[in-house]
């Protein structure tokens, strides 16, 4: 595999590449015009132009489109509702094809084309605190730079788990219940769950390690001797208690 570029195989011992342009131009292998063609059609329609080249010779082009689930556009806007104001979309696709999936789950941010180091140098230049959604090994630095770096797990990828802070697991398909195996669905959840952790770490520490604390040495140091006058002696004791 080449991050951002295609892979490469020998298959009975000749050699198969697919990928871009970039791939195609790297191992010196010329696009012909017709195939170039197919590549605009293609990114007019809003798909993923891959070449396929059979022993340093183009022999086709195939067309991927990404599907958006159904349930990722509500997804984003829980999201925004709980504050999430800057979401931004990474990705190694053309411009054409991730361009449909942005106006599809209302992303105005979008940065397409990019290899995996471009991902990370992006993430350093967003204003406050990043998180970093990924599921493979191209997401894999953009992943660790991110302040929180959350990685989707059980694709296989062993890269991209490492790499984060969190894994997100994928669960069993549940028809009875009308769920799918999105490990997104469950990241406003997290996101809750989060906040009321911090919530009561911090009630924890001001509250009853330092507000309860306090109160009792401050009573003990003025109750005590009116309560029980002539035991002054016995009030750190007290306090301790």
């Amino acid at each position: 595999a080449e991050p951002g570029a295609g892979v490469i195989a020998t298959i009975a011992g000749r050699t198969v590449l697919v990928g871009n342009r970039r791939l195609l131009t790297r191992h010196g292998i010329p696009i012909p015009p017709q195939a170039e063609r197919h590549l605009e059609h293609l990114d007019a329609t809003g798909q993923t132009g891959l070449l396929v080249a059979l022993d340093g010779q183009m022999i086709g082009v195939l067309g991927a489109r990404d599907r958006v689930r159904t349930e990722s556009a509500a997804l984003i806007e829980e999201l925004r509702r709980l504050g999430i104001g800057h979401i931004a979309m990474l990705t190694g696709d053309r411009a054409a094809a991730a361009r449909p999936v942005a106006t599809a789950l209302h992303i105005n941010d979008v940065h397409a084309e990019l290899l995996p180091a471009d991902k990370a140098e992006i993430l350093a230049t967003l204003p406050g605190k990043v998180a970093m959604v990924g599921d493979g090994i191209n997401d894999a630095p953009a992943l660790a730079r991110g302040h929180v770096g959350l990685a989707i797990g059980g694709t296989g990828i062993d890269v991209a788990a490492d790499a984060g802070d969190v894994v997100l697991l994928i669960g069993p398909d549940d028809a009875r219940l009308g769920r799918s195996r999105n490990p997104l669905r469950q990241l406003p959840l997290l996101l809750r769950l989060s906040r009321e952790m911090v919530r009561i770490i911090r009630q924890n520490i001001v509250v009853f390690a330092f507000g309860v604390n306090a109160l009792g040495v401050v009573l003990t140091a003025w109750l005590w001797p009116l309560l029980y006058p002539g035991s002054l002696e016995q009030s750190p004791i007290a306090a301790v208690i």
